[in-house]
């Protein structure tokens, strides 16, 4: 274990006087309870947006942790997967920041893994049967396109009423894999609605498409 002393001065500065920034560690410091040791860009953003009640971009947080780098808060990695990866536990950075806190900060070895956060969703496929499957909160275009692409593949022209449902797995990205159940008289019709809904899921970035610095 190790102890780092985070410039307080500065970070409750820019607490004060970033918009952004101030969410971010109210959010931490009100509604998050567990360590991470890093943290996904696009998943936070998310999270701000509902905390906030306003739609947060791209842009505006690749500036967050950009700004938070500077403050030494962490290490900021861009790409596909941007993340921060905290220079501290984050719940104590927030703390410092909100409760002007002005001691040295354990750094502690041991932080939680990252947990992908999922949402639940369902879609009435027939009278009676609910499909229902948890996917990522940041769930993409491609990942959406391949869900429905698979869901095609299980539809066939059924030759019987049974109502058997079949489960299936599926390793979505890194760490995480997704299960879900269809009918296995799954019509091509029902899959073409499945392919529909998937499709609707994502919440696409503003910029998203303009991903590395200098577009």
């Amino acid at each position: 274990m190790s102890t780092i002393m985070l410039n307080t001065v500065a970070l409750q500065e820019a607490y004060e006087n970033n918009e952004l920034l101030s969410d971010l560690f109210n959010y931490f410091y009100e509604e998050r309870t567990n360590n991470y040791k890093e943290t996904m860009r696009k998943q936070l953003g998310k999270q701000l947006s509902r905390y906030t009640g306003r739609k947060i971009g791209q842009s505006e947080m690749r500036k967050l942790f950009k700004t938070l780098e500077e403050l030494e808060c962490g290490h900021y990695t861009q790409g596909r997967y941007a993340r921060i990866v905290w220079s501290a536990p984050m719940l104590e950075i927030a703390t410092c920041a909100v409760g002007q806190q002005r001691v040295p900060i354990e750094c502690k070895d041991n932080f939680e893994s990252n947990v992908e956060e999922m949402l639940l969703h369902r879609l009435n496929l027939r009278n009676d049967f609910e499909f229902s499957i948890e996917l990522p909160v940041d769930l993409t275009s491609s990942e959406s396109w391949r869900l429905g692409h698979l869901s095609k593949g299980l539809a066939h022209n059924p030759s019987s009423l049974n109502k058997k449902v079949e489960f299936y797995e599926l390793p979505l990205r890194e760490g995480v894999q997704i299960k879900f159940g269809v009918p296995n008289n799954l019509t091509f019709a029902e899959a073409e609605r499945l392919d529909s809904f998937f499709i609707a899921l994502p919440i696409e970035d503003d910029d998203y498409a303009c991903e590395e610095e200098g577009f």
